[in-house]
């Protein structure tokens, strides 16, 4: 395992910035397992990996390709070029659902298991 290797365990609804990293390379293939995804009311909930960006000198980051969205267990990545210098993961686990006891709504959160996994840097070509 690399030093971006990591399970993550989260309810639904909660967003996660993670620390970030410096790119060993211009691009790189983000790799990650949906282990669990926890449906408890049927409403399909997904979990969302963006890779973000930025340089040294910047205070923002920016989005780096595309967001990869998934509803089911099973392994993903995101490829992206044109890295900056500093890298992260910001991780979106979906949706709340509403369990009705009493009479009154309950928000259950949904729970989510996702593995970060080796990223595999290469340099893109002109």
């Amino acid at each position: 395992m690399s030093d971006t290797s990591r399970i993550l365990t989260g309810p639904s609804g909660l967003t996660v910035e993670l620390d970030p990293f410096e790119a060993q390379s211009d691009a790189a293939v983000f790799n990650f397992d949906a282990l669990y995804i926890g449906d408890l009311c049927g409403t399909s909930p997904t979990i969302t990996v963006t890779v973000e960006h930025r340089n040294s000198d910047e205070t923002a980051y920016s989005t780096a390709g595309s967001p990869q969205s998934v509803d089911s267990p099973g392994a993903f990545k995101v490829d992206v070029s044109a890295l900056k210098q500093q890298v992260r993961y910001k991780i979106e686990f979906g949706d709340t659902c509403e369990i009705e006891i009493d009479s009154t709504g309950y928000d259950f959160p949904n729970i989510f298991v996702l593995r970060l996994d080796d990223v595999v840097w290469y340099q893109s070509h002109p």
